[in-house]
């Protein structure tokens, strides 16, 4: 799940050379987002008809792009993604902690660490 969350979160803000995939690949592709889902449900008529107008798009101009990462930021979308993370990055953490120490163990939970510091 923090894997998804952060996956989510570059789909919007992420750097194409950074992440080897176009941003905004998720809408293109008619996919569920955490960031996208927060916002809609946190939106005014007026953000969700901003929003959805932009949702169907197959390419985004610069100033659509702009336009709807900051309404997504103004809703707090990107806030709670990252707090979503944390708490999931958490979660797998405290959940190894069960199994005996290993290097399996070791290389997980510096996978929950590194998912987490996946902003960009």
């Amino acid at each position: 799940v923090a894997f998804q969350i952060g996956d989510d979160i570059l789909d919007m803000k992420g750097n194409t050379l950074n992440t080897g995939k176009p941003v905004f690949k998720d809408i293109e592709n008619n996919a569920g987002n955490v960031v996208l889902l927060h916002a809609l449900a946190n939106a005014d008529v007026m953000q969700k008809n901003a929003i959805n107008s932009l949702l169907f798009k197959t390419w985004f101009t610069s100033l659509e792009a702009e336009k709807l990462l900051g309404l997504l930021n103004e809703l707090g979308s990107f806030e709670y993604a990252y707090s979503l993370l944390g708490e999931q990055a958490a979660s797998c953490r405290t959940l190894l902690k069960s199994l005996p120490r290993s290097h399996a163990r070791s290389a997980l939970e510096e996978l929950t660490r590194s998912v987490e510091v996946r902003k960009e």
